[in-house]
């Protein structure tokens, strides 16, 4: 299915840039994002995809019910390690209607979606933060090698390539 191709190849993407840092480098915290590290921005993107491959066994995806793990913030290799088995994980066969929990902080709602919809969800997510890692990499560890589109959602890719030719 496309939609988790896109996720993989994304996903294989960060482990690539995560794979040229090391530990210190990785979690240090740096003043252009504010004191938070390119680990706890991978952290996050890594934890919505282990909710979303929970929430498609349980039917029900709840991304505040994060763990948090530290681990995956401070040890590269941990991280790279966890996105071979999200990928290994990643499954859209079976039902496709899920329930998505939504808080407010005060109530929580209930929303019907779809499998794939929470996928696409992630795979958005997971541009988002992978842009801000990207500043960072240029900002303070240009020695990175960064694939041509890191952190490009490929609607711009798709853009840019289209201005080009004409």
């Amino acid at each position: 299915m496309l939609v988790s191709k896109v996720s993989k190849n994304l996903l294989e993407e960060l482990k690539y840039v995560v794979g040229q840092l090391d530990n210190k480098s990785y979690s240090m915290p740096l003043q252009l994002l504010s004191g938070s590290t390119i680990g706890q921005h991978t952290r996050h993107i890594l934890e919505f995809y282990q909710c979303f491959i929970e929430g498609n066994t349980a039917k029900e995806i709840d991304y505040d019910l994060r763990k948090r793990n530290i681990t995956i913030e401070t040890d590269s290799e941990f991280a790279c390690n966890l996105i071979d088995t999200i990928n290994q994980s990643i499954d859209l066969s079976g039902t496709n209607t899920i329930i998505l929990k939504f808080n407010n902080g005060d109530e929580s709602q209930f929303i019907s979606s779809s499998v794939e919809r929470e996928l696409v969800y992630n795979i958005e997510h997971a541009i988002h933060h992978m842009a801000i890692i990207k500043i960072a990499l240029i900002s303070n560890f240009s020695e990175i090698i960064l694939p041509a589109n890191f952190g490009v959602a490929p609607s711009t890719v798709k853009f840019h390539s289209q201005n080009v030719h004409s």
